[in-house]
């Protein structure tokens, strides 16, 4: 029983996550995730290369390409409901 109502409780967030997600898959909150996005990910990679002086393939950069891969995943997502139509 412990682990349906888990599952269930898991259910409940990924529904209330879409529901969100539709609120700001307007064509206007599309494109200013995509800028902040866009300049959040070119400003980690300026600031951790040094001016493109170091390879951004390194062991101590783990954690924050994991962020950038984290943040283009939550994005490629709204893109696919801002251009599905807001259906879920």
């Amino acid at each position: 029983m412990g682990a349906k109502s888990k599952e269930s409780k898991y259910i409940i967030m990924a529904n209330q996550f879409d529901n969100n997600l539709k609120k700001i898959a307007t064509k206007k909150g599309v494109l200013v995730f995509t800028v902040l996005w866009f300049l959040g990910t070119a400003l980690l990679t300026i600031a951790v290369t040094n001016l493109f002086t170091e390879s951004p393939f390194q062991r101590k950069y783990t954690f924050i390409g994991f962020m950038m891969l984290i943040n283009t995943i939550f994005l490629i997502r709204l893109w696919i409901l801002h251009l599905s139509g807001n259906k879920i």
